[in-house]
């Protein structure tokens, strides 16, 4: 990952920068975004719930 990308999960948001990660429930309404100038690329893994 690079630079920081945004996180919006409902009414939350959480900057993450290189090296960090968010867990969240992806039902809840959700959004990335990168408000800095820098390019910023992330990775993204998605799982089925468990019962």
């Amino acid at each position: 990952m690079t630079g920081t990308v945004t996180v919006h999960v409902a009414d939350q948001r959480f900057e993450v920068q290189a090296g960090e990660a968010v867990t969240f429930d992806a039902t809840r309404p959700h959004r990335y975004t990168n408000s800095g100038r820098e390019t910023a690329t992330y990775l993204t893994s998605v799982t089925p719930p468990t019962p």
